[in-house]
């Protein structure tokens, strides 16, 4: 991704696609490292976007269901 806009947006765009996905797979998709990844989803939360994570196994990450 060219810009931290441009891949914030990509972000939002995978979690509004995916039911659930672990943030390794976020990470690896936008082609950034997992510590970038957290700062992001953190810029996402800061930014109201409801983003809730289940930790441990069988966990991950997704959007509130009806957020779009």
């Amino acid at each position: 991704m060219s810009s931290r806009v441009e891949r914030i947006e990509e972000l939002k765009l995978l979690l509004a696609e995916r039911e659930y996905t672990t943030a390794a797979d976020l990470a690896a998709d936008l082609g950034v490292s997992l510590r970038t990844l957290h700062r992001d989803l953190a810029t996402l939360r800061e930014m109201g976007v409801p983003i809730r994570g289940l930790s441990g196994r069988g966990g991950g990450v997704h959007l509130e269901r009806g957020w779009s």
